[in-house]
């Protein structure tokens, strides 16, 4: 890349941080090492209002996943704390996160497919992947894989859908950094 595209992609990104994000210092829903940069989000989200939660989106980026020769490319973690009951299904969660990639990237046609993996008592996993297009970084179209855990806190009536995505292949290394981001054990009373 060059020099002088280098420099504005770190502004695009220095400037969508300032724009979209939000403050952080009382919101910290998932735990990771301090290598990672965090931004948070309240619904509506600046650039997908369509996605019509009351809550807030926590990001966590690995320190280079801007970086498209490194592991960590367009590799990241969030978590969604809903405060409005959701019902939760393969077609919603491909619906919201076609939405936000949309709105994220400028594009109108990005393509989610989940499907569910396996549920117990406190968590119901998806395995998925979107197809969408880098606006960021490569100005390409760009397939990521990701998975989603879907947990409900009966007593509060919140719901937390953790969210990790990385175009490297399910078992790569990266997938076993991104799976060391957890949400906290008092997720619940957050």
């Amino acid at each position: 890349m060059k020099m002088k595209n280098r420099v504005l992609v770190i502004m695009f990104i220095m400037q969508s941080i300032v724009v979209f994000g939000q403050d952080k210092s009382n919101i910290n829903l998932l735990v990771t090492d301090s290598t990672w940069n965090q931004e948070v989000f309240h619904f509506p989200i600046p650039f997908a209002p369509e996605i019509k939660f009351d809550g807030f989106e926590d990001a966590r980026f690995p320190k280079f996943w801007a970086n498209k020769d490194s592991i960590d490319f367009w590799s990241y973690v969030f978590v969604w704390r809903i405060n409005n009951p959701v019902e939760l299904t393969e077609t919603v969660l491909e619906r919201n996160i076609e939405m936000y990639f949309n709105g994220l990237m400028n594009y109108q046609y990005s393509v989610a497919l989940f499907l569910k993996k396996e549920t117990s008592s406190e968590v119901t996993k998806y395995a998925g992947k979107l197809k969408t297009y880098d606006a960021l970084v490569t100005k390409k179209s760009m397939v990521l894989n990701v998975t989603a855990e879907h947990f409900y806190c009966e007593h509060n009536k919140k719901t937390f859908i953790v969210f990790r995505f990385s175009p490297r292949k399910f078992g790569d290394i990266i997938w076993k950094n991104l799976e060391k981001v957890k949400l906290r054990y008092d997720y619940c009373s957050r």
